[in-house]
């Protein structure tokens, strides 16, 4: 996600499943992703769909992967 002013950020589900989200770092593109090399921690969940709707601290439903590319 890129905010007005160019920089990326990223949104993370916090345990109680409310949306944080926090400036993150990209790197190279690999087919239609991109790499984050700072901003994230192995494990968090993040937001991969719906970011135009995700608002910081709204709560958010969780759906597990699907399987596609990158679940």
């Amino acid at each position: 996600m890129i905010d007005p002013q160019g920089s990326e950020q990223g949104v993370v589900v916090t345990r109680d499943d409310k949306a944080s989200i926090r400036p993150v770092t990209v790197g190279d593109k690999v087919g239609n992703l991109w790499i984050v090399t700072e901003g994230l921690k192995p494990g968090e969940r993040v937001v991969v769909d719906g970011l135009q709707k995700v608002r910081d601290g709204a709560i958010v439903k969780v759906v597990p992967p699907s399987g596609k590319e990158g679940g």
